[in-house]
């Protein structure tokens, strides 16, 4: 198993992962870790894959105090993982990952919501890039009831985990969340008739995937955008709205020194020559 931690781009992890636990950190996943498994949801995580690290996740979102001793909040964790554990059972997501299928519907999903994503080993980040701006222009929310939205974006999400915990065994490597590029190239006002899916999607990525981000890059942000943002902003948790960057073009070199440029599309700076799928254009229909 490869080990190169010189060439990992994004340096130290902070405390609260797996390897940098301080004594206060390891009791607090003692306590959770029990508290959890004689709960009455119990089952719904003794198959999950590297439940420390799963569990970490929920602590990391919820700190008492976010300085040099990031002290976890146990109780806090506890209410986001239940609340998390609910609604996975209710769209019995478990149940699509235990027979690698996907929910009945989703091929049509991922046409209209196409969210690209690749490992990228040297980075040892897991990279999204998705044309939110065209999303937001396209999309129609009479697509799918919102029970089905809900799903698919929960099932979405149990995806991206897989690729993080695939590149973390490829490379030995603990990543700090992934790498995401939201273009916002061709948003419109059309967007407008989309909050409710907007919001939707940010309390999925907040609320049931926490600590999933290292960094959010939106590019070719026109003027609208600061629109959008203050209509969504609110619903991204403090620490999250620390790691968004906005751009009103690519920032090509801060993606071709952060990111390998043979796994990265030309259209954002790297030199692979694929072209990121586009949502369907619901106006068409």
């Amino acid at each position: 198993m490869a080990d190169s931690k010189s060439h990992v781009m994004w340096g130290e992890l902070k405390s609260g992962f797996v390897d940098t636990l301080s004594e206060q950190q390891t009791e607090s996943l003692t306590k959770f870790k029990e508290i959890m498994l004689a709960s009455e949801y119990a089952e719904d995580l003794k198959g999950k894959e590297d439940l420390d690290r799963y569990l970490l996740r929920y602590l990391r979102a919820n700190m008492k105090s976010k300085s040099k001793d990031r002290i976890f909040d146990v109780e806090a964790a506890k209410a986001g993982l239940i609340a998390t554990l609910k609604i996975r059972r209710k769209h019995k997501i478990d149940s699509y990952r235990t027979a690698g299928e996907n929910p009945q519907g989703y091929d049509k999903y991922v046409e209209i919501n196409p969210a690209f994503a690749y490992k990228d080993p040297k980075a040892k980040l897991v990279v999204g890039i998705q044309r939110f701006g065209l999303l937001g222009t396209y999309t129609k929310m009479s697509h799918f009831t919102d029970d089905q939205w809900e799903l698919y974006l929960l099932h979405q999400s149990e995806l991206r985990d897989r690729m993080r915990r695939e590149l973390r065994e490829e490379t030995g490597v603990e990543s700090p969340g992934d790498f995401n590029i939201i273009c916002e190239k061709g948003l419109g006002m059309g967007f407008l008739g989309n909050i409710k899916l907007i919001k939707m999607i940010a309390r999925i990525a907040g609320d049931h995937s926490p600590e999933a981000i290292y960094q959010v890059h939106i590019v070719n942000a026109p003027w609208i955008f600061a629109k959008l943002f203050a209509a969504v902003k609110t619903f991204i948790d403090k620490d999250t709205r620390t790691k968004i960057n906005v751009y009103s073009n690519v920032p090509v070199d801060c993606f071709r020194e952060k990111l390998d440029p043979s796994l990265l599309p030309k259209e954002y700076g790297g030199d692979l020559a694929f072209e990121v799928p586009t949502p369907l254009d619901a106006r068409k229909e």
